[in-house]
């Protein structure tokens, strides 16, 4: 899992290859949409799944008979409003009302009606809340130096659970930065590493001064290109917390022994893949 800008190329990869408890490869729908706090509602894309031996191909594996609305839901679990989608190409929807924004603290349902055969597919996700950023230590630091990027942050509150955040880092001289040394190692394109990610921060492992602040210290492994780089916060529903660390597992993570590694986590019912959610900040660093 490389970043939260990412999560949906990951999703559509692995489908192809998750290991189910049957005997024989059954094709199954992948749903794939990431709903961010504040911004227009994104576009869905549906898709089915291919067998291990085939290279996954949208176009020729998109959904195009599908009809498709997000719900909006209030406090009280009325519904504000319904958004009827339209097919673009390849599977991909796009809401025909572009005015709609994200809210935080909400919740929204997913429901997808597929063929002939009327097949059903829902799921739902609750947007984390916003939060902003405090204060940034330094905005230029040299690599590995004796300090390390450090944000303060407000909290952004969730009733049932501590927040998890995503941290990716995202260079902005694709051309001409050079990689960092550790990742120059790696035997793979530049280009795979123009966005990269530490993983899932747990609000209770950062330090936090007892006024609901909370000091986010960045690692250097997050950072792959020298120059400057763009850090992205997000904070990640649920949705996104269990598909990312059932992910981690399946990619090497985890202490868990060959042949005991668990399926990915999708809460999709009728189909697999993600209906998330997550808010987020950025900041504009440089890396010496």
């Amino acid at each position: 899992m490389r970043t939260i800008l990412l999560f949906s190329t990951l999703t559509l990869l692995l489908s192809a290859c998750d290991m189910y408890k049957q005997d024989a490869y059954v094709q199954e729908y992948v749903v794939d949409s990431w709903l961010v706090a504040q911004n227009e509602l994104p576009p869905i894309n549906l898709s089915k799944t291919a067998p291990i031996d085939v290279v996954y191909n949208r176009s020729e594996l998109g959904v195009t008979d599908a009809s498709i609305v997000v719900k909006e839901i209030n406090a009280n679990g009325s519904t504000n409003w319904v958004q009827v989608y339209q097919h673009v190409i390849n599977g991909r929807y796009e809401p025909i009302d572009a005015s709609r924004f994200v809210q935080a603290n909400t919740r929204y349902e997913l429901e997808v009606i597929v063929g002939l055969d009327n097949h059903l597919i829902s799921a739902y996700t609750v947007v984390p809340d916003t939060f902003s950023i405090l204060s940034l230590n330094h905005d230029r630091l040299p690599y590995q130096g004796p300090e390390q990027f450090a944000v303060k942050l407000t909290s952004s509150d969730n009733i049932d659970r501590q927040t998890y955040f995503v941290v990716s880092t995202e260079t902005l001289d694709p051309q001409n930065a050079e990689l960092t040394p550790f990742y120059a190692n790696f035997d793979v394109d530049r280009d795979e590493l123009y966005r990269v990610s530490s993983g899932i921060f747990n609000e209770s492992n950062q330090n936090q001064s007892g006024s609901g602040e909370i000091e986010l210290v960045y690692p250097w492994i997050g950072i792959a290109y020298y120059g400057p780089n763009r850090i992205v916060i997000a904070s990640i529903d649920d949705n996104a917390y269990d598909f990312i660390r059932s992910s981690s597992t399946q990619l090497g993570g985890g202490t868990q022994s060959p042949g005991e590694i668990e399926n990915l986590l999708y809460n999709v019912d009728g189909g697999i893949g993600i209906f998330g959610s997550y808010s987020k900040v950025t900041i504009d660093v440089i890396v010496d």
